[in-house]
């Protein structure tokens, strides 16, 4: 039988979520600080030339109307496509093994 209180068990799971939160933080860090140097390598984007606006000629208005870059959001950097930057690694890495006449282990 467990003789465990309701204070014991309620302390258990709040000092559990507060390990899981930090753990989430980390994940979080991690991956933003992946995504810029993904970012930072790819480069800028092709639509706008890294300013991430598109400039339309408005005739009638008789002047340059703005807008956010279709392709990257506004962002300035190349859009990731991490799913499918992951597939094509995927796929690559098949190839290779299939490719390699010496199994390295």
């Amino acid at each position: 039988m467990n003789n465990d209180t309701y204070d014991d068990r309620f302390s258990r799971i709040k000092k559990d979520l507060y390990i899981l939160e930090g753990k989430f933080n980390e994940l979080e860090h991690d991956f933003t600080s992946l995504k810029s140097l993904l970012n930072t390598a790819i480069g800028s984007c092709n639509a706008c030339a890294g300013s991430g606006m598109l400039y339309d000629v408005d005739e009638d208005a008789g002047r340059d109307l703005t807008r956010p870059c279709d392709h990257c959001k506004g962002t300035g950097k190349m859009p990731l496509d991490i799913v499918s930057m992951m597939a094509q690694f995927k796929l690559q890495a098949r190839k290779d093994i299939q490719n390699e006449t010496d199994i390295p282990f």
